[in-house]
């Protein structure tokens, strides 16, 4: 699991800087580009209108493996979801989702899930299918972390629908998978959603 998917954007700032010193150190060039956009994406305010299309168009020109450009493009779509700008998510998202046979497909049916929740007119019952592929597309691969993302996606999802009962066992059981970690975004975000979904059901 990397630092993106964890949510750890302070320890991938602090790795994207050793990737580029290691890059330039070893004439790596592709690879100290794309550890340059890793690094700017991970910084705090990044994610205004202008520099997300920055980080888009410098992004459109990397000359870095395919895998890579796709995890730095999931990162973007995170980003403008989280900024407000669902036009430039849209934009950036469409083409990736035709790239099926990727380890990061889970997660860009995830981004797509949470655009379709932060358009002007949300559509929960769309939004609920892309998270159902996404957990399925995670539980094919075996990747854990994504697996654990879709299903906190879908939970809180159910949960806004009352659904709390299906909540509850969706996330428990793949959070019980886990051994360690537990100070990671992804798994804290697990914990207090099942906290506050038994704390409900529990009145």
């Amino acid at each position: 699991m990397n630092n993106y998917q964890l949510g750890e954007t302070a320890a991938a700032a602090h790795l994207g800087v050793e990737l580029i010193e290691s890059a330039d150190k070893h004439g790596l060039q592709a690879r100290a580009e794309s550890a340059i956009v890793l690094t700017q994406l991970a910084l705090p305010g990044s994610a205004t209108p202008r520099r997300l299309r920055e980080l888009n168009q410098r992004l459109q020109e990397t000359k870095s493996s395919r895998l890579l450009t796709l995890l730095m493009f999931s990162v973007l779509v995170d980003l403008c979801i989280a900024s407000g700008d669902v036009e430039l998510a849209e934009h950036v998202l469409a083409p990736l989702l035709t790239e099926r046979d990727t380890i990061h497909h889970a997660e860009l049916l995830l981004a797509q899930g949470s655009l379709l929740q932060h358009r002007a007119t949300p559509n929960p019952s769309s939004a609920e299918r892309s998270f159902e592929a996404a957990l399925k597309v995670a539980r094919d691969q075996r990747a854990k972390s994504f697996e654990l993302r879709a299903a906190t996606s879908l939970a809180e999802l159910w949960q806004g629908q009352g659904k709390r009962a299906e909540a509850r066992q969706l996330l428990s059981d793949i959070y019980g998978w886990f051994t360690e970690g537990f100070d990671t975004a992804d798994l804290k975000r697990a914990r207090a959603l099942l906290d506050r979904l038994e704390g409900a059901m529990a009145h």
